[in-house]
């Protein structure tokens, strides 16, 4: 009886290391999925971040719409100033109070324009750099988790080996 109990308890070892190596196969194969995963979201987090933080300011709706508004102004303000010259005369002085009131209403707008885009730049590396910590984060728990499990499956060899060998050991040769 002990040689056979001997042989089912092998068997049952290397059975058992078997069914446990394949387990953790499959976890670690879903654990790479996830990690592919996580890192194809880094790349897009990363390329978001380079079209956003690099993008011309100039050519977003709202300055577009900031710049329009400022040249209808000047327009205006241009229309005005002709219409007040025709009818009382203008004189040298007051067309150049003009230029430079509208040279000044320009600068603004560039300026206001440069501010947003600075406030805006700030706010997408920020936004970048919180979704790339938690990527990160998500990634060293991803890691930790695909060594348990190799940890895991090397044990469950080791298990089924040692069974082996000690029902080997108990056999009469």
């Amino acid at each position: 009886m002990g040689i056979i109990g001997s042989a089912i308890g092998a068997a049952g070892s290397v059975i058992g290391g078997a069914m446990a190596a394949k387990a953790q196969k499959e976890n670690l194969e879903t654990l790479s999925g996830m990690r592919d995963a996580v890192a194809a979201r880094q790349q897009q987090n990363q390329d978001w971040f380079d079209k956003e933080y690099n993008a011309d300011a100039t050519q977003r709706a709202d300055a577009q719409n900031m710049i329009r508004r400022t040249e209808e102004a000047i327009k205006t303000r241009a229309k005005q100033a002709a219409g007040t010259a025709a009818v009382m005369g203008g004189s040298e002085e007051s067309m150049a109070a003009d230029k430079a009131a509208n040279a000044k209403a320009l600068t603004e707008t560039a300026s206001n324009i440069t501010a947003a885009a600075d406030a805006r730049k700030d706010k997408v590396q920020t936004q970048f750099m919180s979704r790339q910590d938690a990527l990160d984060g998500t990634m060293r728990d991803l890691q930790d988790k695909e060594m348990a499990a190799n940890n895991a499956k090397a044990q469950a060899i080791s298990s089924a080996i040692k069974g082996v060998t000690d029902a080997a050991g108990v056999l009469p040769f």
